[in-house]
């Protein structure tokens, strides 16, 4: 014979100590059945005494009675509402559990079945795409050559009459069904040749342009590296050397003169036959002359200072290499400050300082 502890230990114990909502509506109904045992001592008690046929003594233990069998009833009605509220957190909590683990399951299942869709269907409808491909062609070709439609490929394979009908009922065939591009927005069948068309167009057209703009590419830093910066000095001959050219044009070099120009490897080499002394400027920058000869906005042009902006007034600005190559991509004219240019100070001080020439004003004028 089990010895149960007592039901008020139970209750403590199923109030504080962990366990399932289960064991708790058994203990509710034992509750119960003791609040309705305690009543009935009460209402017993409490009749023998009121009774007046009672003794003093009699009344007084019959009245300890009943308050004692109602402190039980209050306490049985105390415990049965905390059983109950501990039932239902009990069962809110369980379900929370058994859910969050349905979805932890479900989700598996669903990161499963992805993974198999991922690996299977594109295979399988690039199988079917190509089997439907195979059989229009071939029925094409044998309604060419006259064959029964019983003998054509579909319905031979899956054991049905050439018309395609089972019990009068139409059945569908495989070259009718639509298999969707498992990652576009498009089907792969039936095949589009227009769209198909429309994408290798669009996939020649693609390649042109990024063939022309590559050669743009090429050309512009072709353009870039082609262009040199020198000095050319006419100090040997004696008299005006002309007819020599540059970026910009033809010009000549008076006698005893420096000039900066931006001349190519061919015309460099011409100036040098012709008498000149050609060397490459080491300044990392020069002045230019900017201006904008289309006129309308005025076109932002960064400089070694700040970023200017070029009207067709013109101004003049110290430029690297690479932001001379940007401004006259942008449709500027710039060309060097020379000797006899109303800002000649600059060109002068600089090509006397890389010369050594101590008349400024022997250069300026030669």
């Amino acid at each position: 014979m089990t010895n149960n502890p007592p039901i008020a230990d139970r209750i403590a114990a199923a109030l504080t100590m962990p366990g399932p909502a289960a064991d708790i509506p058994p203990l509710i109904d034992e509750a119960r059945s003791a609040l309705q045992a305690a009543e009935k001592v009460q209402t017993a008690a409490r009749k023998r005494a009121l009774d007046p046929v009672s003794g003093a003594k009699e009344a007084s233990v019959a009245r300890e009675e009943a308050e004692a069998a109602r402190f039980e009833v209050e306490r049985f009605e105390q415990c049965i509402t905390s059983l109950t509220n501990r039932h239902k957190r009990l069962s809110t909590q369980e379900s929370e559990a058994a859910r969050e683990a349905e979805e932890r399951e479900t989700l598996k299942e669903c990161d499963a079945l992805v993974k198999d869709l991922r690996e299977q269907v594109p295979p399988a409808i690039d199988t079917l795409v190509k089997l439907n491909v195979r059989i229009r062609e071939l029925n094409e070709k044998m309604k060419r050559l006259r064959f029964r439609n019983e003998e054509f490929p579909e319905p031979k394979a899956r054991d049905l009459p050439g018309n395609m009908y089972k019990n009068n009922t139409p059945i569908m065939k495989l070259t009718d069904i639509r298999l969707p591009d498992f990652y576009g927005t498009t089907n792969l069948w039936p095949i589009d040749y227009q769209r198909l068309n429309a994408i290798e167009h669009a996939k020649t057209e693609e390649a042109r342009r990024a063939s022309a703009e590559a050669s743009r590419a090429a050309a512009k830093a072709a353009e870039r590296t082609r262009w040199q910066w020198v000095m050319v000095d006419n100090n040997q001959c004696g008299f005006a050397i002309t007819g020599l050219k540059h970026r910009e044009g033809e010009f000549g070099v008076r006698n005893n003169l420096s000039l900066f120009r931006e001349m190519d490897e061919a015309q460099i080499e011409a100036a040098r036959k012709a008498g000149c002394n050609v060397s490459p400027v080491a300044e990392k920058s020069w002045t230019f002359k900017l201006t904008n000869p289309a006129g309308g906005p005025y076109v932002p042009i960064k400089t070694n200072d700040e970023t200017v902006q070029v009207s067709r007034d013109g101004l003049s600005a110290d430029l690297t290499r690479e932001q001379l190559a940007d401004a006259r991509e942008a449709g500027v004219t710039a060309l060097p400050i020379q000797a006899d240019d109303d800002e000649a100070s600059v060109f002068v001080k600089r090509a006397a300082q890389a010369y050594g020439i101590g008349d400024i004003k022997q250069l300026q004028h030669a």
